[in-house]
C-alpha cells in the first residue's frame, strides 16, 4: 500500500513540476500585453495633451488680439500682423519656386505630344502623368555578344580529369543552358 502511495506522490510531483513554467510563460505574455496597452494609453494621452496645448495657444493668441483691439492699440496689432505676413510670404515664395521647378522638370521629361496635353493639368496630376509616360528602355540580351566556342574545338576532351572535376559545376550549367536554348528555339 505504501508502494502505491509513493507512486501516486511521484506522479503528482511530476505533473506539478511543469505547471510553474507554463504559468511563467503565460504571465510573460500577459505582462507584454499589459505593457502594450499601457503604452497605447500613454501615447493617446500625449496626443490629446498636444492638441489641447495647440488649442490653448490659439485661444491665448485670439484673446491677446482682442485685448489689443479693445485698448485700441492698432499699431501694435498691425505690426504683429505684418511680421506674420512677412514670414508666410517667405514660405509662399519657396512653395511657388518649388512647384515651378517640379512642373518644368515634369514637362521636360515628356514627349512633345504629352507636353501639350499636360500643360493645363494641376502639378500633382502632371507629376503622376509624367511618371507614367516616362519610357524606360528595356534591356535585351540581343545587344551583347555571346561567347561561343569554335565547333572544331571541344574543351571537354582536352581537359585532364582533375580539370573536369574542378569545373564540373560550370560544365553542367553550360549543358543546361545549351539544352534550354535548343528547347526555346524549337518552340
Amino acid at each position: 500500500m505504501s508502494n502505491e502511495q509513493d507512486q501516486v506522490k511521484i506522479a503528482q510531483k511530476e505533473q506539478a513540476a511543469p505547471a510553474p513554467k507554463e504559468q511563467e510563460e503565460s504571465s510573460k505574455s500577459h505582462d507584454a500585453g499589459e505593457l502594450i496597452a499601457e503604452s497605447k494609453a500613454y501615447r493617446k494621452r500625449a496626443q490629446t495633451s498636444e492638441s489641447k496645448v495647440e488649442k490653448l495657444q490659439a485661444k491665448l493668441k485670439s484673446i491677446e488680439e482682442q485685448q489689443l483691439k479693445d485698448n485700441e492699440e492698432w499699431k501694435v496689432l498691425a505690426e504683429k500682423r505684418e511680421t506674420e505676413l512677412n514670414e508666410l510670404k517667405v514660405y509662399a515664395d519657396r512653395g511657388k519656386t518649388l512647384e515651378e521647378s517640379l512642373r518644368k522638370d515634369a514637362l521636360e521629361s515628356m514627349s512633345e505630344e504629352d507636353r501639350e496635353f499636360a500643360e493645363d493639368m494641376s502639378t500633382e496630376k502632371m507629376l503622376k502623368f509624367a511618371k507614367r509616360s516616362i519610357k524606360v528602355p528595356v534591356s535585351t540580351n540581343e545587344s551583347t555578344v555571346g561567347v561561343t566556342v569554335p565547333p572544331d574545338k571541344n574543351p571537354f576532351t582536352e581537359m585532364t580529369s582533375d580539370e573536369r572535376r574542378s569545373n564540373w559545376g560550370r560544365i553542367i550549367e553550360d549543358y543546361r543552358n545549351k539544352k534550354s536554348n535548343l528547347l526555346d528555339k524549337g518552340r
